[in-house]
């Protein structure tokens, strides 16, 4: 990491500041590599907690003009505020990466949501304290961040399955509450030791519904409140390293990915524009022992923060940083250059075909390489809404340059394994939550001229997210109409093609949806268009020709499809269902059962499929098994009258007609047509009868010739 102009810092405070951590600090340097002595430091713990999707400016600490963060607010009055701090990403995977690796998105390679995972090249804040004897530990608060993105690297415990969840729109979720339970259950266990644990929270992502009192306080800002209610959570946990007399021995460092447009430039969330709002973030360092706050004005990133870290910790970074140590502002040492860069980007756009945005922010200016490249002037224009390229030529062709120079030094073009295939639920969880889920990004950077600029596109984005959150909320006759109108914008968006076919279907109209199905498939085999679109919308499509050509009785076609889907994911619960129940519907028993099983594996809370299995099992002579199938599908929901019936018969073809009769009986109360069923009732009450009678003791009979004997 080259950085040079550094200056020292003459304030009395950081004299002070000095004093106070040159014992923490001295004994942490001499410490060698994996050196557990550490233990006996009073540093010995770092705790790095990022609130997702939290603007700077809603925190009182940053000047909100409600006390939405009175425990925040506590830490920032004893340690380090940095006012300008920014997230290189507006979307929460690749930005988190660069949080953990002190890289920016074109090295570390992270680009966008579930269709990436972190290379394994790169080296993670908790890779690089694990080997120098933390313990390390994180706690997820939702799924976007799962193991499955290889985001824990380095930890001792990756924390990312959930006691309970808060899904309100589609994806998994931990309340911020269970969020610092299951924090303060790892703490319990390791706060004996040097830690390092990672506690993010997600609750101020869409959709904004926090508890009470939360709810009504802030009900004229819901937003707000969902970052009032972190707070609160985050309380939990500093007052517990209190309890434990560990807060003194523990750097807390608050911060957040990104922020949220809240409407500003036409943007209703975040993810697409690179404007300040969704970008500025929470950044403040409390250190152990230290009581006097600070302010920095100076702009720094949460690209620093592993630099930062090992600075104070007395370790020598990794290798390959691109951020910058802000120790200088605690403890008096050198400060990064004034005229630093900062790098920022959303690649988001180019899933519409338009170009990308990239950016750098320096000395006060934020410049946007795009089709039609923007400058701000942000001491002037805070909010951006003055576009100064025209005017100041020579200023933007310079950051130009300094951009392209930034990209040549740190694109890796190795790929590293990042780019991963995401899955069909994943997508539509995104989708329910207002990304653009349909498509994937493009990794081009923003230099040509020949695609549209995104800002031209911006209200159809809008419109794309609203088609998503009405499919989420079945709507799907309001979905119907905006996707029409969307189809006439923008023709060759797979996406809409793809969402108007599910629309149409979810309608019951699964033979109207034929031509937008095929018009996805085709754009697919296209390969001038095949790598912007997602396989899961490709798997999606076959499955809904494969039901539709079912309806249309054309059963040949409709097995091809679905036996496509799965040849494309074989693990693709829907396609193993749709195919086990085509094959079992046509009798074809024993080659619908292993389809039906997979389905079981990969989903194995999927009612509809433990039932269809149970069928087949039934069907095979395999009693046994499709009890147990049938068992399940009535846990999982107990209101198939049909599942009773059944499974009244399996039990009935191993002897069991007693356990049979309370499903027969069942299945009557929920469906009183099934008339077969009420045959079979009466038939096992009257064979129980029998049996019953039979085994009934016979009444002694006197024999009358032997009576009258001497």
């Amino acid at each position: 990491m080259a950085i040079s102009g550094r200056r020292q810092a003459r304030t009395s405070w950081s004299r002070t500041c000095t004093w106070v951590l040159a014992g923490a600090l001295g004994a942490m340097v001499q410490c060698s590599d994996g050196d557990r002595s550490r233990a006996e430091a009073p540093f010995r713990h770092v705790l790095l907690i990022s609130i997702d999707t939290c603007r700077a400016d809603r925190l009182s600490c940053y000047g909100y003009r409600r006390r939405t963060s009175p425990h925040i607010d506590e830490l920032a009055r004893e340690g380090v505020v940095f006012e300008n701090a920014l997230a290189p990403v507006p979307v929460t995977l690749p930005s988190h990466c660069t949080m953990l690796t002190g890289t920016n998105p074109p090295y570390h390679g992270v680009h966008d949501n579930v269709d990436y995972r972190l290379g394994l090249r790169n080296v993670t804040l908790a890779e690089w304290l694990k080997k120098r004897g933390f313990a390390t530990g994180a706690v997820i608060a939702a799924k976007v961040l799962a193991s499955r993105y290889a985001m824990d690297q380095g930890f001792d415990a990756y924390l990312d399955r959930f006691d309970s969840e808060k899904s309100e729109v589609g994806i998994p979720q931990r309340i911020g509450e269970e969020a610092s339970r299951e924090a303060l259950r790892w703490l319990e266990a390791n706060h004996g030791k040097p830690f390092f644990l990672f506690l993010h929270y997600y609750d101020p992502h869409q959709t904004y519904a926090p508890p009470e009192p939360f709810a009504t306080q802030y009900k004229d800002d819901r937003y707000a409140g969902e970052i009032a209610y972190v707070d609160r959570c985050i309380g939990q946990v500093v007052q517990k390293l209190k309890q434990w007399d560990i807060y003194d021995q523990t750097l807390i460092i608050i911060t957040s990915d990104h922020g949220e447009m809240l409407g500003e430039h036409a943007e209703l969330s975040h993810g697409f524009f690179i404007y300040r709002s969704a970008l500025h973030v929470p950044l403040i360092f409390r250190l152990p022992g230290q009581r006097g706050g600070r302010r920095v004005e100076q702009l720094v990133g949460i690209v620093d923060i592993v630099p930062t870290v090992c600075a104070l910790a007395g370790i020598e970074p990794p290798a390959q940083l691109h951020g910058h140590d802000l120790s200088g502002f605690v403890n008096g040492g050198p400060l990064p250059p004034r005229d630093r860069l900062v790098y920022c980007e959303s690649l988001v756009p180019t899933k519409y075909d338009t170009q990308g945005l990239v950016g750098l922010v320096a000395g006060g200016w934020k410049y946007i390489q795009t089709t039609r490249p923007e400058l701000y002037d942000l001491v002037r224009d805070p909010g951006e809404s003055h576009n100064l390229a025209a005017q100041e030529q020579e200023r933007a062709a310079q950051m130009r340059q300094r951009m392209r120079e930034l990209l040549d030094r740190q694109l890796r073009r190795d790929g590293d394994g990042s780019r991963l295939q995401a899955e069909p639920g994943e997508v539509r969880r995104l989708q329910a939550l207002g990304y653009v889920a349909d498509a994937a990004v493009q990794e081009h950077f923003g230099f040509g001229t020949d695609r549209d600029d995104p800002k031209d596109v911006i209200g159809f984005h809008n419109k794309v997210v609203m088609v998503g959150h009405m499919l989420h909320t079945k709507r799907y006759a309001a979905a119907e109409r905006l996707c029409r109108k969307l189809i006439e914008a923008r023709p060759n968006y797979c996406g809409t093609l793809a969402h108007l076919g599910h629309a149409v279907a979810l309608q019951g109209r699964h033979e109207e949806a034929i031509p937008y199905f095929e018009a996805v498939l085709e754009a697919w085999r296209d390969p001038d268009r095949h790598d912007q679109i997602r396989t899961t919308m490709v798997v999606e499509a076959s499955v809904g020709l494969g039901r539709a050509y079912r309806r249309r009785g054309q059963l040949e076609r409709a097995e091809g499809f679905f036996r496509q889907a799965i040849e494309i994911w074989p693990e693709l619960t829907k396609g193993h269902l749709a195919l086990g129940t085509l094959l079992l519907d046509q009798g074809r028993v024993a080659e619908a059962a292993p389809h039906l099983r997979r389905a079981t594996q990969l989903d194995p809370d999927h009612t509809g499929a433990h039932h269809r299995l149970a069928d087949a099992l039934l069907s095979l002579g395999r009693h046994a098994e499709a009890q147990h199938h049938y068992r399940r599908a009535l846990a999982l929901n107990s209101d198939l009258a049909e599942a009773h019936s059944h499974l009244a018969d399996a039990l009935r073809a191993t002897g069991h007609d007693d356990e049979a009769v309370p499903h027969y009986r069942e299945a009557l109360r929920l469906k009183p047509q099934l008339t077969e069923t009420r045959e079979k009732l009466g038939a096992v009450l009257e064979a129980l009868a029998r049996s019953a009678e039979a085994r009934a003791p016979q009444p002694m009979i006197e024999d009358s010739s032997a009576g009258g004997r001497d």
